[in-house]
Formats: structure tokens, sequence, C-alpha cells
């Protein structure tokens, strides 16, 4: 029998173990869209799928709502931004390539 398709998520959400403070607002919640290929203009793939830091702000920094400044990823919480990097290289992998 045919393995069944699976369409991978156009967006997800993720919860800040440790919120992210902009001026009077306190972020909680970041939501990540799939990036188009103009939103990788000048990065390198290779580079991204391995997971360098530099280049998941880059991407993240155009996918993300609220959209976060590199600044926010740069003091971000560990654990959080790697949360955000495995969606990120998740995007990019689908859901054929990672089962």
């Amino acid at each position: 029998m045919a393995k069944a398709k699976t369409t991978p998520a156009v967006t997800t959400t993720i919860t800040l173990q440790q919120p992210l403070q902009r001026g009077d607002t306190e972020i909680t919640t970041i939501e990540l869209r799939r990036p188009s290929a103009g939103e990788m203009r000048g990065c390198q793939l290779m580079t991204l799928l391995a997971g360098d830091t530099d280049q998941v702000m880059r991407v993240a920094s155009r996918i993300t709502t609220p959209a976060l400044q590199q600044h926010e990823l740069q003091q971000m919480n560990v654990t959080d931004f790697f949360q955000i990097s495995q969606e990120v290289t998740g995007f990019l992998v689908g859901s054929e390539m990672a089962s």
C-alpha cells in the first residue's frame, strides 16, 4: 500500500519559556511561517540546515510574527532559540525527508 503523503505545516506557534520584553509588551508566543524562496536570499542553505546560528537568525527575523529583530533573537533564551532553529530547518526539509 502506498504511503500517504502529509502536507507540512505552513505555520507553527512556539510558546517561549522565557518571554521577550518589547517596550511595555511581553511576547510570550511566536508564530513562524514557512519561508518563501525570496526570504531565503543571502542564506547558505547547507549551513542553515546544519543549524548555523547566524543563518537561522537571518531567516527567523523574516518569518516570525511578531517580527523579531536581530537583537531580540541574540538575547533570546537558548532553549527558545533552539526551538525556533528546529522549526526553521523543519520547514526546509519537509515531511517526506523528516520521516
